[in-house]
């Protein structure tokens, strides 16, 4: 019996020796650290240099212990670290995949990705586990300042626990006035301040996940089943920051049936982060039922979009406004207006599903419908009226797709129509670093006869300068400066200077909202 544990022994070392020579090999080629674990006697070999930059093996040792590492491991990680060690060694087990941080020379926290393959032995017990530790597998993942995951992360992490329907809450936490902060105290400070509040978030949210997503924002997952649980994580947070600074909190559900996606759920936290800080700095503010329905009707109307769409556009329909000169009051153009029912038969508005449709870049297949069933129908009116002109809409998010002058200078090929009867319609506002972008884009489409209108001038950001720059033929003059212009002399001015202006530049003015 005794020397055929022997045998068993011999050859359980060559086995690792084997392990050991080829590890030592793949170690040329590679800037992460390989680690072989004996699961039996927790005897760990690293290769590489890694003591030059963790203390793990003092005095030239060779091996070290599990324990060794926990030494080295954020104090924060070590639960989760000794729980999957656990499930390996009970045979629950066996992959070790995880990302926890552990400490330098320096003392300061990095972040790694360690996997490991256990390998059994001839009775099927773990044997040893193969693996690496990568630093630079997550260095464009986490905060520099604080050390924590950054928004990279906390999406990635959001999006995979979604797809497993898990439950919770994600609240998104802002330190109050930290510009002023700064300004008053110095930036050094403020950066402590907020490395105080990473580690009192990890402290405090025991059994969470804790991000540094934006300069002043921290986002806390907790996978807790009721709004109270998430109350007291808040108000011991704020208790213990009390004499640093104030804080503000909004929180949402994590619930798939309620967020399409990893996106709607983040940007709806910092919605209600927003509202939050709206009614007052320092205080929790939850994600309402009302809300929820809502959003769970916004998802639905998506669904049902997304459907329309794959039905060729069945429930989407266009209205067309006319255009008349004044003066001759001639018809000389109509504005194609997007509208759509639902399969219930409901109308629903253009402010309820084009936000929609942007937010899912659906308005990208959808515009393209619009764009090709007005030129059509543009091209039957011109049997009657000569030169009749068609606007149509484009949002950003068309105007930021790669393929848009190619898309429409196709439409226009494809319905025999020339450029010089379709007005494109911008229809939001166009901030300063986008303008060289989309005045290339507009030079490529003005080269073919296609004229660009700036739709409701004068309700964002729209301004001269851009009307310049990117050589604007119209301006839309919004409903709300046209509309009670016989009493208020405000909007006539406004209108006056406008047209002045364009009269100047060659550019033509249309003026929404006329009724009589």
């Amino acid at each position: 019996m005794e020397q055929d544990i022997s045998k068993k022994e011999l050859l359980e070392k060559d086995i690792i020796a084997n392990y050991l020579n080829i590890l030592e090999i793949l170690n040329q080629t590679t800037d992460d650290f390989l680690f072989l674990i004996n699961l039996k006697t927790d005897t760990i070999w690293y290769l590489g240099n890694i003591d030059e930059k963790y203390a793990l093996r003092e005095n030239g040792a060779v091996t070290n212990t599990l324990a060794d590492v926990m030494e080295i491991v954020y104090p924060a990680d070590r639960n989760a670290l000794s729980k999957d060690f656990k499930e390996i060694a009970e045979c629950k087990k066996d992959v070790h995949n995880m990302e926890y941080r552990w400490i330098n020379r320096k003392g300061q926290a990095v972040w790694i990705s360690c996997r490991g393959k256990v390998i059994k032995d001839s009775d099927g017990k773990p044997f040893i586990m193969v693996g690496r530790v990568s630093e630079s597998a997550l260095k464009h993942m986490y905060n520099s300042l604080t050390g924590l995951f950054n928004q990279i992360k906390l999406m990635s992490d959001l999006k995979e626990e979604l797809e497993q329907k898990s439950r919770g809450y994600l609240m998104m936490i802002d330190i109050d006035e930290l510009s002023a902060i700064n300004l008053s105290r110095g930036r050094a400070y403020g950066d402590e301040l907020l490395k105080c509040l990473a580690r009192k978030s990890e402290e405090i949210a025991v059994g969470g996940r804790v991000y540094h997503t934006e300069r002043n924002y921290f986002a806390v997952y907790l996978s807790v089943d009721s709004e109270k649980e998430v109350q007291n994580v808040y108000a011991r947070l704020r208790d213990v920051m009390r004499d640093k600074c104030t804080l503000t909190a909004g929180v949402v559900p994590m619930d798939s049936t309620i967020f399409v996606d990893e996106n709607s759920l983040y940007d709806s936290a910092k919605i209600i982060l927003r509202k939050a800080k709206d009614k007052g700095k320092n205080n929790l503010e939850f994600f309402t039922s009302e809300e929820i329905k809502q959003k769970i009707s916004s998802v639905e109307l998506l669904d049902e979009l997304q459907e329309s769409v794959n039905n060729n556009f069945e429930g989407f329909y266009i209205n067309y406004q006319p255009q008349l000169r004044a003066g001759s009051y001639k018809l000389y153009s109509a504005e194609a207006l997007i509208r759509y029912n639902s399969k219930s038969g409901k109308r629903i508005f253009p402010n309820d599903f084009i936000p929609l449709l942007e937010q899912s870049k659906l308005i990208i297949p959808v515009g393209l419908w619009v764009l090709e069933n007005a030129l059509l129908q543009c091209k039957e009116w011109r049997k009657h009226i000569k030169n009749m002109r068609i606007s149509v809409n484009f949002s950003m998010v068309q105007f930021r797709d790669k393929y848009v002058v190619e898309n429409v200078l196709s439409t226009l090929k494809k319905t025999g129509m020339p450029g010089d009867a379709l007005t494109i319609e911008i229809t939001e506002s166009i901030s300063m670093y986008e303008i060289e972008h989309f005045s290339n884009i507009i030079n490529h489409l003005k080269a073919t006869g296609i004229q660009i209108a700036i739709d409701d001038f004068g309700t964002g950001y729209s301004n001269i300068g851009y009307l310049k720059q990117l050589a604007i033929d119209e301006i839309k003059i919004d409903r709300m400066f046209v509309q009670g212009i016989e009493e208020g002399t405000y909007n006539y001015k406004i209108i006056s200077n406008t047209l002045d202006f364009a009269k100047m530049n060659s550019i033509r003015v249309c003026c929404e909202g006329v009724e009589t």
